[in-house]
């Protein structure tokens, strides 16, 4: 099982991804783990899990793959992911390194099926 910070760093790495069917299975594996994560910390609380903000940024993407966001997402939201996946032993190049994937900077990998049929 993945930490929340690992979570939260996917959910923002996945930001850049354009294949709708990685996303979507992304996403599925990631709310299994988010769901056991908080039912570790004492969270079983389906709307809490639901509106979670690692779950907020998965679904403002396929919001957005699909034509759907309207333009209104929370800002608060991606903060919180971000305060997440930035915990304080992470290293200066790992910081680095996360802020340019998050930022869109970093180049795709085209083998990753989040990016599959990504124009280089």
């Amino acid at each position: 099982m993945r930490t929340l910070a690992q979570l939260a760093k996917e959910a923002l790495e996945v930001q850049v991804a354009c294949n709708l069917s990685g996303v979507v299975h992304g996403w599925s594996r990631a709310i299994t783990e988010l769901r056991e994560v908080l039912r570790s910390e004492g969270i079983e609380d389906t709307a809490i899990i639901n509106t979670h903000s690692i779950n907020k940024l998965w679904a403002d993407k396929c919001a957005h793959l699909t034509g759907m966001q309207r333009g209104d997402f929370d800002m608060n939201a991606y903060q919180e992911v971000y305060d997440l996946a930035i915990p304080p032993t992470m290293t200066e190049g790992e910081f680095e390194n996360l802020k340019r994937f998050s930022d869109g900077s970093v180049d795709q990998d085209p083998n990753h099926p989040m990016f599959e049929g990504s124009p280089s």
